[in-house]
């Protein structure tokens, strides 16, 4: 029976996201054969992060929007649903990512930095935003925006959610005022640590699935045969990936190195497409929703926040050490994750998320 707002597709899509990011961080491998605007191109696969924002607003918005109430059991419940659901696979990684780095006497593997990871406070101090396990850090994204949510929710009946989105782009600007250059571990430390790195800067993402989410509350959406809003989303992906070479990242918040034209790309335009690719998979049956929709598929897509977990770090080291490097390790590489992360899955993840949802009533 198909769970109230569970979405196959999208389960699929979780997958294409993953797999984009790992690209992201492997496609220097092939920097001297590829086309130079192909190469550039995926190695701005970072997007694949916008899309786990942008669908984790849909989502959330989806479910509970309508459904928020301000009492102590509706609370627990909500936030018991959110750390099962991200929180078991998270720590048992990262502590054995700090293990494993003590043992290889990693300057950053000590217990302060490594209960800032287990609290998801590092990814608040850009000097601490890449240790443990490094792509971590849009987990602290993910949970301000789950804590966050609910009082949005409420919030939003009586003001626009795009107020909300300036207040909180407001609130980013005055916070990193403060802090800049305080030399707190970088605690808020820059304009470009913040709108790249935080919630608060990345706010829109998050709020453009909401409003996706909204769109389809208020249409009675009926499924039909074509693929006009599947293609449009996808054409406008590509080209803001292509439109992304022509703007190359630099390391401040400055007009000159291109960093405000990069994120009104990344967090308004390309979230924007990616929307509407969503919506596309939600209205219409096309090809691509059908193959997104397969046992497969959404195997992939159910297991692939553990392939986001581990496709960089400790893991990743401790496979390749016992791989002769060859000209196609990164194919082989992207296999072996993605059959550890479905073991992963079946046997640790998936349980431990039943088990702490059924005992914590």
């Amino acid at each position: 029976m198909k769970k109230p707002g569970y979405f196959p597709q999208l389960t699929g899509i979780r997958a294409i996201a993953a797999y984009m990011v790992f690209i992201h961080h492997y496609i220097i491998a092939y920097q001297n054969k590829l086309p130079r605007k192909a190469y550039a191109m995926l190695s701005e696969l970072h997007i694949g992060v916008t899309v786990f924002f942008v669908l984790s607003g849909f989502l959330i918005a989806y479910r509970y929007m309508d459904k928020v109430e301000v009492s102590r059991k509706w609370v627990y419940q909500y936030f018991k649903n959110r750390v099962a659901r991200i929180y078991p696979m998270y720590f048992l990684l990262t502590t054995a990512a700090f293990l494993y780095y003590h043992y290889h006497n990693a300057p950053d593997a000590t217990i302060p930095i490594y209960l800032l990871n287990i609290t998801f406070l590092r990814g608040f101090f850009s000097d601490y935003k890449f240790t443990g396990i490094a792509q971590g850090w849009s987990l602290t994204v993910e949970e301000c925006f789950y804590a966050l949510a609910p009082v949005m929710f409420l919030l939003r009946k009586r003001i626009n959610i795009w107020v909300i989105a300036i207040f909180t782009i407001g609130f980013a600007l005055m916070i990193t005022t403060i802090f800049k250059d305080s030399g707190f571990h970088g605690f808020f430390g820059s304009p470009w640590f913040v709108f790249n790195y935080t919630y608060f800067g990345r706010c829109v993402e998050f709020i453009i699935g909401i409003q996706l989410a909204i769109a389809i509350k208020k249409k009675q959406v009926v499924e039909n045969k074509g693929f006009a809003y599947t293609i449009i989303g996808a054409i406008g992906i590509i080209a803001c990936l292509y439109l992304y070479t022509f703007f190359p990242a630099g390391p401040n918040f400055t007009a000159s190195n291109n960093t405000i034209v990069r994120i009104f790309i990344n967090s308004g335009v390309c979230a924007a497409f990616i929307s509407i690719l969503f919506y596309g998979l939600i209205t219409e049956m096309s090809l691509f929703r059908t193959f997104l929709s397969t046992s497969l598929m959404k195997l992939l897509g159910e297991s692939s926040y553990i392939f986001y977990l581990i496709h960089l770090g400790f893991i990743y080291e401790m496979i390749s050490n016992h791989i002769p490097p060859f000209s196609g390790v990164v194919l082989l590489m992207f296999i072996v994750i993605n059959i550890a992360s479905i073991i992963l899955y079946k046997f640790i993840e998936h349980p431990l998320n039943n088990w702490i949802r059924s005992h914590f009533n």
